[in-house]
Order: C-alpha cells, then structure tokens, then sequence
C-alpha cells in the first residue's frame, strides 16, 4: 500500500502508530527560490541515503509530516526514509504570508518524517494467518511525482524508484539503482541520415508489409 496524504485517515494510519501534524513544511534549503518545494533530508542509515552520498536532492511540494509512534514490541518496524531537517519546521500561519519565518507561538518545530515505510509482521495481529508480513509507504505529499517536477528534479525519479524497490521488497534494486543513465549522443551528420531514415525507407516498407498482407487474405 502507498499512503499519500497530509490528511488523517485514522483506519489506516492508527493500527500503524502513523499520527500525522498540522502545518505544512517549511524550509530554508529550497528548490527554484520557492519556499513550498523544500529539499528533504535524507536517512544515511537507509539504502536510500546512496543519493545524499551523491549529493543529490529531492524536493517535495507543500509537504505534510508525521510522527512515527510504534514501539519495537508492536510487532510493526517504522523505518524514515526522509525527515524534518533541524533548521525546518511545519508553518500553521497564513501560507501567503511572506517573508516566512518561524513562529514559537503558532508554528511546529521539532522531529518529524516526511518519507516512512511500515513493515507490518504476523506479531502486530494486523495480518491474515496466510499473510506473514506487509509493507506500507507512508508520505505527506504526491505532488513530488508530477511530471513537472520529476523533470525539474532528475533525482526525485531516483528517489521514487528507491521506494517502490523497498515497497516490493527488491533489495538488488534498491542497492544497485543509483547509476547516472546514459545518454545517446548524435552528430549532426548521424541525426541528419536518422530523419531520411524515418522520413522515406521506414514508411515505404510499412506500406510494402501491408500491401503484402493485403494480397495474401485475398
């Protein structure tokens, strides 16, 4: 199951120990000079901690947080991919307001994910005989995989990859995903034979296998 809201769905999120906070995230560190695309802090004790090594960034979008509140005896394991860096915090004031800063009177500061995956075993009772465990992705925003920000922040498709390996429990994945892609790189000439290419001898043989297949179903 992926889980993407900064709403409370306590059918979901209570049996986990998921208690999400008000506000939205507030950071210093952004994306683009826009203070609603804040950069996240990724774990290094994850798998996923191979893109800060990297120096990569992944950007959110008007994030939401939560608390992860499961103890180790309830038989659910909560691992934070991403959390709240020390200088960010959750604005509760008026999100129009600038310039934005924190406010101890109404804005929230202190430790908070942004990016969990839930690991539910046969102890929490949660689960069907047949079932021995289940993982949930629990974020507090999906707008980081629009097609928008995906291709103005290569490094969010790396991070989503990365948790849909943890999701299916691909750790090979996981582990080996961080490669730079490749690129295919034409010279003029080369893109110039390409376009004849497209342009006359790929179209005439279509025409030709169907001129052929017309003649053999008569």
């Amino acid at each position: 199951l992926l889980f993407a809201s900064g709403e409370n769905n306590p059918v979901i999120l209570d049996p986990i120990f998921v208690s999400p906070l008000t506000g939205v995230v507030r950071e210093i560190e952004v994306q683009s000079g826009h203070w609603d695309y804040p950069m996240l802090s990724i774990q290094l004790d994850t798998s996923l901690g191979q893109l800060k090594k990297d120096g990569r960034s992944v950007v959110f979008t008007r994030s939401n947080a939560f608390e992860l509140g499961a103890s180790p005896q309830s038989g659910i394991h909560q691992t934070a991919f991403a959390k709240l860096r020390t200088q960010a915090w959750l604005e509760r004031g008026p999100l129009d307001q600038t310039p934005h800063t924190f406010d101890p009177d109404q804005d929230w500061k202190g430790a908070a994910s942004l990016v969990a995956g839930i690991e539910v075993t046969s102890a929490s009772g949660l689960l069907r005989d047949d079932v021995d465990t289940a993982r949930i992705l629990v974020m507090g925003d999906s707008d980081w995989l629009s097609n928008g920000m995906l291709v103005e922040v290569p490094s969010n498709i790396l991070f989503a990859q990365g948790l849909l390996d943890w999701l299916f429990d691909d750790e090979a994945a996981v582990t080996g995903r961080y490669r730079t892609p490749n690129r295919v790189l034409l010279t003029q000439p080369q893109l110039n034979g390409l376009r004849w290419l497209l342009l006359i001898p790929l179209p005439l043989l279509i025409s030709l296998w169907g001129f052929w297949s017309w003649r053999e179903r008569r």
